[in-house]
């Protein structure tokens, strides 16, 4: 009876994950709880000696089908939503029912054509014993991660590339040389200055890494016009106080850093402007402190 109770309490923590779940539930976070001990109760319930309503499910002809050619649908899924998700960006239309229920058959038949000519041959093979098998692992991994570093630390793949192209692949190395290491500011107090050091800061750059990437050279026109300017910034952070980009614990992380980083801003009374740069179709923005207004002489008319 137990062993019933525990399986058909964890179907269901499964089912519930499965309809109730959507892309406002921060995930990864304490709901992915639900589904992973969902998952526990119907492993433990297993062991009981009467089948339960999970094994019976779980040990019918489709869900063995689909455990048989899991890895192969493993390895197919994931290029065909990739591309199928490019489609739907550059083409500018949502994919319709017709059109997911058609990416599922093709994953299925993918990963049943991948079970049956290469890993089912593969499993069987008389060739490829353990140490083979090993042994041609490693060499190609070793052969990939030589290839990767050649590819990183010289130029020759770059000079291969049409000119336009290898001017945007150069691009990758670029980087501020006043900074080292990573230039993301977990916390507000960890901010940068730019500019003179003689002249108290007026202005703010706030931004992810786009408006990193614009630091150093607003660095040499501030030096150049005698200013001085303080940078806040964290990757993958656009500048937007109060919205939360994304699901999961980061983005709440971020949209807590936003907070604060605006309330720094508006608090220092040394900051006339300030600039955000998110990346994106959103308009970069200019904030301006309002100057208290001069009082007026006995002779001034209002016009």
């Amino acid at each position: 009876m137990a062993s019933r109770v525990t399986g058909l309490a964890g179907l269901l923590m499964i089912l519930a994950a499965t309809v109730w779940f959507s892309h406002e539930t921060p995930f990864p976070g304490p709901w992915a709880l639900l589904p992973c001990l969902g998952a526990i109760l119907v492993i433990l319930s297993g062991f009981g000696e009467k089948a339960t309503l999970p094994q019976r499910i779980l040990s019918s002809r489709p869900f063995v089908f689909v455990g048989l050619i899991s890895y192969s649908l493993y390895l197919v899924h994931w290029p065909v939503l990739v591309f199928s998700r490019y489609q739907e960006q550059y083409s500018g239309k949502a994919m319709t029912g017709w059109g997911t229920a058609g990416l599922l058959a093709l994953i299925f038949l993918g990963g049943w054509l991948s079970w049956r000519v290469v890993e089912k041959p593969f499993r069987r093979s008389v060739f490829w014993t353990r140490g083979r098998i090993f042994v041609f692992a490693w060499t190609g991994a070793a052969a990939l991660f030589g290839l990767g570093y050649f590819y990183q630390k010289s130029p020759v793949f770059l000079k291969l590339l049409p000119e336009g192209a290898r001017e945007l692949a150069e691009a990758r190395f670029s980087s501020n040389p006043l900074l080292k290491g990573d230039q993301s500011q977990e916390e507000v107090d960890n901010y940068y200055r730019y500019g003179s050091s003689e002249v108290e800061p007026d202005t703010v750059l706030w931004g992810d890494s786009h408006a990193a990437a614009l630091a150093y050279p607003l660095h040499e026109l501030a030096l150049s016009k005698n200013r001085s300017f303080l940078a806040y910034g964290r990757n993958s952070t656009p500048p937007i106080k109060g919205i939360i980009c994304g699901t999961g614990l980061k983005p709440v992380s971020r949209a807590e850093y936003n907070q604060e980083v605006f309330d720094t801003i508006v608090s220092d009374k040394r900051i006339r402007m300030s600039s955000s740069l998110p990346a994106g179709p959103i308009t970069p923005r200019v904030m301006r402190r309002p100057t208290e207004p001069r009082k007026r002489s006995r002779n001034s008319r209002t016009p």
